[in-house]
C-alpha cells in the first residue's frame, strides 16, 4: 500500500499512532495490526463509502482501485481470524517436536496453574518418547502472562538455574498498598506484598526473586531448540525469548518482538474518583537478563519475516528447512 485517498501510506499510520499506546512506532504499528487498521483508520477519519488506493504489487507493478466500504461483520469474516491465540498443541515433523504451549496462564479458572502443568510434562514426556532430536516452541501471536508459567516451561529447557530479569525495582504508593491489601489476602505472609507494603510511600526499592531450578537432567530435554517469534509476541512471551537467548538455551527464530524484553510492567489498577476511569500503571521496572536497557525487542538470530493470517507459515517452514540443512552436514 503506498497510498490512501492521496494521503502516503507513511502519513496515515502516523495519524493513527497517537490512538495507540506503545513505547515506539515499530511497537504501535504492530498494535495497529493487532487492534486492526481498518478499525483503527475508521476511529481517526470517520466513515466514508469509497476509497482510493494506490499500491505496488510484489512484482513492482503499480495501480491504482477504488475499493467500497463493507459493514464490520463482513470485514471479520473476511479478515481470517485473530491474531493472538490460546491454543495449546504438540506436533511432529520426523525428528523435530514442535510445541505451542499457549499464553501464560489460565482461560479456565478450575484449570489454574495446575492445569498447564499437566499439558507441559505430558508434552515433555511424550517428546522423550518419540525420542525427538529437535524442539521448536512458538510463541508467536502470544499474548504473554504470568512467569509462574512460563518458568516452568523454561526449566524443561535449562541446564543451570534462571530468572527472567537481571534487575528488578518496584516503587510502593498508597493506591498500590491499598490495591495489595484489596487483592493479596495474603499479604502477613507473602514476601512480595510485605515488601510493598512495608517500604514508604514513592519509595523505589529492589526485590530479589530466587533463581529456578532446571528439571532433572533425565526429563530435560537435551537437543537443539529454536524458539519462534514474532512482531505479535508479547509481555512475558517477548521476556522469556529474551531469558531463553541470554543464558544460551534456544536459538531465536522469525522477526524482532514489538514489545520489549526491558520494561516496566507489573501493572495495576485503580479508579479516578470523579470520572469513574480506570488507570493502568506499572509498579516495576525489570531489566532483561542479559542487562540490555536498550528500548529494543527480542533479536532472532535467525531473522525471517512472518505475514500473517495467511495459509503460509513462513518462519516454521525456514526453520524446519534450517534443521534439515545443519542435518545433512
Amino acid at each position: 500500500m503506498l497510498r490512501i485517498d492521496q494521503q502516503p501510506i507513511a502519513q496515515v499510520r502516523a495519524s493513527l499512532h497517537p490512538y495507540l499506546s506503545a513505547e515506539r512506532p515499530y511497537f504501535k504499528d504492530a498494535k495497529l495490526e493487532f487492534w486492526s487498521f481498518p478499525r483503527m483508520y475508521w476511529l481517526a477519519h470517520g466513515p466514508k463509502d469509497a476509497f482510493t488506493l494506490a499500491v505496488k504489487g510484489a512484482d513492482g507493478t503499480l495501480a491504482t482501485h477504488t475499493v467500497h466500504a463493507i459493514s464490520v461483520m463482513d470485514f471479520e469474516e473476511k479478515r481470517g481470524g485473530e491474531l493472538l491465540t490460546s491454543d495449546r498443541s504438540l506436533r511432529y515433523f520426523g525428528q523435530t517436536a514442535y510445541l505451542r504451549p499457549g499464553p501464560f496462564s489460565s482461560a479456565d479458572p478450575a484449570e489454574g496453574e495446575a492445569g498447564y502443568r499437566r499439558f507441559i510434562d505430558s508434552a515433555f514426556a511424550d517428546i522423550r518418547m518419540q525420542q525427538s532430536q529437535h524442539l521448536i516452541l512458538d510463541l508467536r501471536n502470544n499474548s504473554g502472562g504470568h512467569n509462574a508459567y512460563s518458568d516452568y516451561l523454561i526449566a524443561y529447557l535449562a541446564d543451570k538455574p534462571f530468572r527472567w530479569y537481571s534487575r528488578f525495582q518496584l516503587k510502593t504508593s498508597g493506591l498500590l498498598k491499598a490495591h495489595t491489601r484489596s487483592h493479596s489476602p495474603d499479604t502477613l505472609t507473602d514476601a512480595y506484598s510485605r515488601a510493598i507494603l512495608d517500604h514508604k510511600d514513592g519509595e523505589v526499592y529492589a526485590y530479589e526473586l530466587p533463581l529456578y531450578p532446571p528439571v532433572s537432567a533425565e526429563r530435560r530435554f537435551n537437543g537443539p531448540v529454536y524458539v519462534l517469534i514474532n512482531r505479535q509476541t508479547y509481555s512475558m512471551a517477548a521476556v522469556s525469548a529474551a531469558l531463553l537467548q541470554d543464558y544460551g538455551f534456544a536459538t531465536l527464530a522469525g522477526e524482532e518482538t514489538a514489545d520489549v524484553p526491558t520494561v516496566y510492567a507489573s501493572q495495576f489498577s485503580f479508579t479516578l474518583p470523579k470520572t469513574g476511569m480506570v488507570v493502568k500503571v506499572p509498579k516495576g521496572y525489570m531489566v532483561r537478563p542479559n542487562g540490555d536497557e536498550r528500548l529494543q525487542g527480542v533479536v532472532p538470530e535467525l531473522k525471517r519475516a512472518d505475514h500473517l493470517l495467511d495459509e503460509d507459515d513462513e518462519i516454521l517452514a525456514f526453520v524446519l528447512e534450517h534443521i534439515r540443512r545443519q542435518a545433512d552436514r
